[in-house]
């Protein structure tokens, strides 16, 4: 193959690409945000001052059967150092959002009260707490499990302290970090889950300077259990466009080019 041809091959191979990106959602003004006050916008541009938590005004309904590309621009105009995250807002049929301890099941933890659990009880008592872990300080205790996992997003929780899953006898005893306000007879299924990532931060961060960069991720499907960054979290029935501009009280960033497109 001659060099005229191959770089015909590519360029159609390109353009193919280009074709197969359709635009699916994108922000443009302040008012694309919930709360666009302090969003300033020069032509294609929006300019944020400080520290900042940006959620899309629309709520999105993402099929899990389809491919989306999110990505956007960012830079630096001034100020100290910011760094930019940017992902989705996953949230239920009730529009509540949906966080890692709802999802974040530890499979194999699976047990079953040993007692009975009522409001204002910080020791929980369980059967079988030897695949559980002890070390950990961001673990929680989940009541009303289901061994298919149809329990997640699983709301009733409660923390664990750090080393809070001992043995005493014949069952085990679990230390909450706080008073449970919850009621479950002996014999509910409950287990062990863990805390992670606040949200599906799909393009990650970026550490911005005083030049555009791009921040990108790919998403597609979804999970029954688990809170991974490229697909959709158990429960999800939408969600909304999120960007973390962390940033100090003199940082100024810019932003544009804020988009989701579906991948054909």
């Amino acid at each position: 193959m001659n060099s005229k041809i191959s770089f015909t091959v590519i360029l159609a191979v390109f353009s193919l690409g280009l074709l197969n990106a359709e635009e699916f959602f994108k922000i443009t003004k302040p008012e694309d945000f919930r709360k666009p006050a302090g969003i300033v916008q020069e032509n294609d541009i929006l300019i944020i001052k400080g520290k900042k938590e940006l959620l899309s005004n629309q709520k999105l309904v993402l099929d899990p059967a389809k491919k989306y590309r999110l990505s956007g621009q960012f830079r630096l105009q001034s100020g100290s150092p910011v760094r930019v995250w940017m992902g989705y807002n996953a949230l239920d049929s009730k529009g509540r959002t949906i966080y890692p301890i709802y999802v974040l099941a530890r499979s194999g933890t699976e047990t079953e009260l040993a007692e009975d659990v009522k409001p204002g009880d910080k020791v929980i008592k369980i059967k079988d707490g030897s695949k559980w872990n002890a070390n950990s300080p961001y673990t929680l205790i989940a009541f009303n499990a289901k061994d298919d996992f149809s329990d997640l997003p699983n709301r009733a929780v409660d923390r664990i302290v750090k080393d809070g899953v001992k043995q005493n006898g014949g069952v085990w005893e679990i230390t909450l970090k706080s008073p449970t306000k919850q009621k479950f007879a002996a014999g509910t299924k409950v287990r062990q889950h863990a805390d992670g990532a606040t949200h599906i931060w799909n393009a990650g961060h970026v550490d911005l300077k005083n030049q555009w960069v791009t921040a990108r991720g790919i998403l597609q499907g979804s999970v029954k259990v688990g809170n991974p960054r490229h697909k959709l979290w158990p429960g999800t029935k939408n969600v909304r466009l999120l960007i973390q501009v962390n940033g100090k009280p003199d940082s100024v960033t810019e932003l544009r080019g804020i988009k989701i497109e579906e991948i054909q």
